[in-house]
């Protein structure tokens, strides 16, 4: 039988709601890099957005950009 704390992690990691999260994450990430592709072209978004160890948001009509690091975003939603 396993400790009461591993099974309580266990749950929460195995929990639909974390699993909708991680897809909402990834829909934005991919939605981002598909909209970057009109400036930047296929592989240089890519590059930006998929391969790099930041991910940066810059909203419309706007001249700051706001970074998420990708090792956050990996350690927050386990992927």
């Amino acid at each position: 039988m396993l400790p009461k704390k591993i099974r309580s992690a266990l749950r929460t990691l195995a929990s639909p709601e974390l699993t909708v999260a991680a897809l909402a994450a990834l829909m934005v990430l991919v939605t981002a890099c598909t909209l970057a592709q009109t400036r930047l072209g296929n592989f240089d978004a890519v590059k930006v957005y998929i391969r790099s160890a930041f991910i940066w948001w810059e909203p419309a009509r706007s001249s700051w950009r706001v970074p998420f690091s990708r090792e956050e975003l990996r350690s927050a939603f386990c992927c």
